[in-house]
């Protein structure tokens, strides 16, 4: 299903194994919107979605284009980054697997992994953090951790052990 022109919603969207959910344009906000009962993929393709509250998703999280401000405690099994931004105040916690092959992450939110990361090429904006509880494995590619800010860096923590 695709979600193009923008829009609020609230309640729970389920995705079955297998299906994406994909909003394709425009402003989309999510209001305490949750996907916990989902087992396939919300794809952020373009254009902005805007989350407040707690969003849980029980599947994949994707942004290949456009940006995810995540305005609230945000939950995933598996997270995938290939172009465009992950932004906002609130934390994304990734329990699977994490592809990080460019795009960029802004704001003052965390980004925590805890399984399997493959980093490829990443942009971290001033005020992000990467926190990894997992295996890591940066693969290839550019790794800037200056952004596109003048003020400070984001940093990636390595967690012990």
């Amino acid at each position: 299903m695709s979600l193009n022109d923008g829009g609020t919603s609230s309640g729970t969207f389920t995705v079955a194994s297998g299906a994406t959910l994909r909003f394709g344009g425009g402003t989309h906000n999510l209001n305490n919107v949750s996907g916990v009962t989902s087992n396939g993929r919300l794809l952020v393709q373009s254009g902005m979605v805007n989350t407040t509250g707690t969003l849980t998703n029980g599947g994949l999280l994707e942004i290949t284009g456009g940006t995810l401000n995540l305005g609230g405690p945000t939950s995933t099994v598996d997270f995938a980054l290939s172009s465009g931004t992950l932004s906002g105040v609130g934390d994304l916690t990734v329990s699977g697997a994490a592809t990080l092959t460019s795009g960029s992450q802004s704001g003052v939110g965390h980004t925590i992994l805890l399984g399997t990361t493959n980093i490829a090429a990443l942009t971290l904006d001033a005020g992000r953090v990467i926190e990894n509880h997992g295996t890591a494995t940066w693969t290839t590619g550019s790794l800037n951790m200056n952004g596109n800010s003048l003020v400070g860096a984001g940093r990636i923590e390595n967690a012990a052990g």
